[in-house]
């Protein structure tokens, strides 16, 4: 049975914390490949001016070349490439995405280092286990912004690259560049899925007004189903200053059950690092399991629970 697409925001996953994190890298493989995440993204890719891309504060691609360290001030973690593609083999995760942004300047120095750019974005895909790239653009949502984003997309799609977008807010902008990527794709829309931020600044979100705006589009967009495409997310509970956003395990469920009701078939948790950091806080979430399969069986069971109710 292929099973619903739910998805995790590894954030720094298996560079995070790096040599020595808690849990270790191979007890965080361990937990993510016995958990039912079919989608794994990876957070975040940071642009330099120079064209360079950074894994969050470490390099990992320079001029073209994928470059790893013992030493994250000059590289990755050498056995970054193996760690995730372990995960990808022994698990249900079928998909891998490099999440860019969220900054403006990510994307405008992508767009300032073209075509040269698109180098670093194959040394990614020849080196890592990846399958495309998600837009998490949180910007200045100029028309200029649009026109970057579209021909980001259909130049990762030229690559043979998967792309989803991953908005908190202006449907209308989204919505553009949706349909101008399916126009500039020769009626081919590149883009999987919108992974929309429900949490946050996008704490007032719900996936089935995103689906409507789609639907409604006087555009072709190339999306056949609309509540399908969009899989929103949650903050999983956390120790943070915003820990007022997070949400245990059964919150999630009761979440994803009310959303499912209006078509919703999948969706992601951010982040990865608030569960493996905080999996052994017995006060976070009072009864309740926090490990990385409690939180994938969470979504699974509130989208079960509403197939059983209609």
């Amino acid at each position: 049975m292929q099973l619903d697409n739910v998805a995790l925001y590894g954030s720094g996953l298996f560079q995070d914390k790096y040599p020595n994190p808690t849990p270790s890298y191979a007890e965080q493989l361990a937990q993510l490949s016995t958990s039912t995440f079919t989608t794994i993204v990876l957070w975040a890719l940071h642009v330099q001016t120079n064209g360079d891309f950074y894994y969050n504060d470490t390099p990992i691609v320079q001029n073209g070349r994928f470059v790893t360290s013992t030493d994250p001030k000059k590289g990755v973690n050498p056995e970054l490439p193996a760690l995730l593609a372990k995960l990808k083999a022994n698990s249900s995760v079928s998909t891998m995405l490099f999440s860019i942004g969220p900054f403006q300047s990510d994307f405008d120095h992508i767009a300032a280092n073209m075509p040269s750019a698109l180098v670093n974005f194959k040394a990614l895909m020849a080196n890592l286990p990846i399958d495309g790239f998600d837009f998490d653009y949180e910007g200045n949502y100029a028309p200029g912004d649009v026109v970057n984003l579209v021909n980001l997309t259909t130049q990762l799609h030229g690559l043979g690259a998967a792309v989803t977008y991953c908005p908190y807010w202006n449907q209308s902008f989204w919505l553009e560049c949706l349909t101008k990527s399916y126009a500039a794709c020769g009626n081919t829309q590149p883009v999987r899925w919108y992974n929309p931020q429900c949490y946050d600044g996008g704490s007032g979100n719900n996936p089935a007004e995103w689906a409507q705006t789609i639907a409604a589009s006087a555009a072709p967009t190339g999306v056949a189903n609309p509540e399908a495409f969009v899989l929103p997310g949650l903050w999983v509970a956390n120790t943070t200053s915003k820990s007022w956003m997070g949400t245990c395990p059964q919150g999630i469920t009761t979440q994803f059950g009310q959303w499912a009701q209006s078509g919703t078939v999948g969706g992601f948790l951010w982040n990865s690092s608030d569960i493996f950091y905080n999996e052994t806080n017995t006060t976070l979430c009072t009864n309740q399991s926090i490990l990385p399969s409690d939180y994938a069986q969470a979504i699974r069971e509130g989208l079960a629970a509403a197939r059983v109710r209609t």
